[in-house]
Parts: structure tokens; C-alpha cells; sequence
């Protein structure tokens, strides 16, 4: 498996799309697409503010956001290979899940199986599990019926593959989804089967409800867009849930940015890469950088002005926040 570092940063490149690899290995990917789909004009990429080809805009309040880029597909180019990227992680995905379902556990659940002791395991993975393979087989039926492809036997493949949650149906599945991506993503909004759970309004947060379905399910409405952030969606809630993502960043407060003056200043990222330049501060409104020697100088300055013209009656006034906070958080800017 690729280097964790460079995973998303080669593929937030729209060079390294998916249909440029296509067409570097000597094919082109199906694409069962309506001419007027892309003839529609541009429209901002469906993965809305997280899109990787966005921009900052400031907006009307003064605050800072992403604009998701212009681009007549679902997707941008960048975030298309993101997607692809996400289904040739799946399988591996599903099997270091698997692997980790005994690790980590506190004790607050036990599962008792027949015939055995009581084992503690993780049903947070178990969970995720099932909920990759479900997503990647309902996916999978509806490009097979648009592309005509054989259509898999869901019920079957379903009782086989969540039962023994091996996900051997997986690995196929996102086969076919990479090859059909664009059929994919073009999916138009169709009525599809999900089974209720906060998990599964976190992946899915804005799919409209229609009906109830048999066994305690729903039926909702997705579309292609859906689909491409369903899978983005689950492929990193699989990392977080493996602790394989970067952590939050610890936000520095108190301190001001140098150039937007807003604090918002968090700790910057470290390199990836040798002989990449080294920062300590990025501002998350502006993305102002300082390195160590500004930021200490610039902390310093900070502080010096406090101590001089603030006092934690004006600072809590400005703030509204208690005095007793202002002193606290005054106290420790300058130290």
C-alpha cells in the first residue's frame, strides 16, 4: 500500500485522474452517459466544501470558506481520483477492519457466542463492516443494471458476504465500480436500500427518506453524486476508526494572525516530505503560514502589548468572556 503521506496529496492532482490512468493503460472506462449531462454547462463539484479543487472565498459575514471548483462532471478531476483511489482501498480496507476487531476494546460490550466464551470485540468495525460491503453491492447492482451487465444475485451475495463478514463480494464490486466510475457517478436519483443507524447518517446526511423497507430498513434516494461521497465518506471513517488519520489540529489560542488579524491560528502540519519547509502556525481562515522564528517573534510582540495596554477587564469585555478567564488565557499568552 502507497505511502500514507503522499496518498491524498498525489491524489488531489487532477493530472492523476482516474481517466488519465485509464488512457496511460491502454483503455477507456465505460461511460453510459446522456450527451445533455455534459452539455448542461459547468456546476461546483458535488463534493461541495470539501472539494479538493476548491477555492478560499471570503464570505459575506466577514468568514472564510472553501468554493467548490466549476466543472460540467459530478465531480472535479481531483476529486474523481480520489474516488477511484477510495474503491482500490476497500478490500484492503474491509480486511485490516477485520484484523482490528479484537484490538482496542474496553470491555463495554461482550458478544457471547455459541458453544464458546464470552469475546469482547468491537462493534463500531463490525458495524463499518457490513456497511462497506452493503454500500459497494448496492452500488454495484444498480451500475450492472445501467451498463446491462450481468446483475449480481444481491440477496445471496449479501447473506454470504455480511454473514461471514469476509467481504469476499468486495474486492469484485469495487472492481466493477472503478471501471464503470463514469457510469457511476452519472447515476441519476433512484430509490435504494439502507439500513438506519447514526453511522449510516453520518456517510449519508442528506439522503431524503421515501418509504420503510422490509427487515427494519429504509428506502431513500441517491444519486451518482451520492454514490461518490458515500464512498469517499466510508473509506475515511474506515481510516479514522484504525487511527490511520492525521489528528485534529490543536488550535493556538489567544494568539492573532499576522495577516487577517482573526484567532483562528492552529498548529500547522508537519512536512511531508524532505526538504519541505518546516512552519508552526497556519491561520484556518486565510492559511497564513509562520515559520518557528516568526511565530516566536511574532508570540513575543503579542505579549509584550498585552502586558502593556490589555487588561483582562477589556480583554473579557472584547471577548465576552468572564474576567477570570480573560486572566487565565492572558496569563498564559505571556508566559
Amino acid at each position: 500500500m502507497a505511502d500514507r503521506g503522499n496518498y491524498w496529496q498525489t491524489s488531489f492532482q487532477a493530472s492523476d485522474s482516474f481517466r488519465e490512468r485509464q488512457r496511460i493503460n491502454g483503455h477507456q472506462p465505460a461511460r453510459t452517459v446522456p450527451v445533455q449531462a455534459d452539455e448542461a454547462g459547468p456546476h461546483r463539484c458535488e463534493r461541495r466544501e470539501w472539494c479538493a479543487s476548491g477555492e478560499r472565498t471570503e464570505r459575506e459575514d466577514g468568514s472564510h470558506g472553501r468554493m467548490p471548483a466549476l466543472t460540467p462532471q459530478p465531480f472535479c478531476d481531483a476529486d474523481e481520483s480520489i474516488i477511484y483511489a477510495c474503491l482500490e482501498e476497500l478490500a484492503g480496507l474491509h480486511s485490516r477492519l477485520a484484523a482490528a476487531m479484537l484490538s482496542g476494546v474496553t470491555g463495554e460490550v461482550l458478544i457471547r457466542l455459541p458453544f464458546g466464551p464470552s469475546v469482547p470485540l468491537r462493534v463500531d468495525i463490525d458495524e463499518l463492516q457490513r456497511l462497506l460491503v452493503e454500500t459497494a453491492l448496492s452500488w454495484h447492482e444498480r451500475v450492472a443494471t445501467s451498463d446491462r451487465l450481468s446483475v449480481i444475485d444481491t440477496q445471496a451475495t449479501h447473506k454470504q458476504a455480511l454473514g461471514a463478514r469476509s467481504g469476499k463480494m468486495l474486492a469484485h464490486s469495487s472492481d466493477v465500480l472503478k471501471e464503470h466510475l463514469g457510469t457511476l457517478l452519472y447515476l441519476a436519483p433512484g430509490v435504494m436500500t439502507r439500513i438506519p443507524s447514526p453511522l449510516m447518517a453520518a456517510i449519508t446526511p442528506d439522503a431524503p427518506v421515501v418509504g420503510q423497507g422490509a427487515g427494519g430498513t429504509v428506502l431513500v434516494m441517491l444519486s451518482g453524486a451520492d454514490a461518490g461521497n458515500e464512498i469517499m465518506r466510508l473509506e475515511y471513517a474506515g481510516r479514522a476508526t484504525l487511527l490511520e488519520t492525521d489528528p485534529a489540529p490543536e488550535k493556538l489560542l489567544g494568539v492573532q494572525c499576522r495577516s487577517c488579524e482573526r484567532r483562528s491560528l492552529r498548529r500547522a502540519a508537519r512536512p511531508q516530505h524532505d526538504g519541505d519547509p518546516v512552519y508552526a502556525s497556519e491561520c484556518a481562515d486565510c492559511g497564513h503560514l509562520m515559520t518557528p522564528l516568526e511565530y516566536k517573534q511574532w508570540t513575543a510582540m503579542n505579549a509584550r502589548y498585552w502586558r502593556l495596554r490589555v487588561t483582562p477587564a477589556q480583554l473579557a469585555a472584547k471577548a465576552s468572556i468572564s474576567e477570570d478567564a480573560a486572566a487565565r488565557l492572558m496569563a498564559a499568552v505571556v508566559a
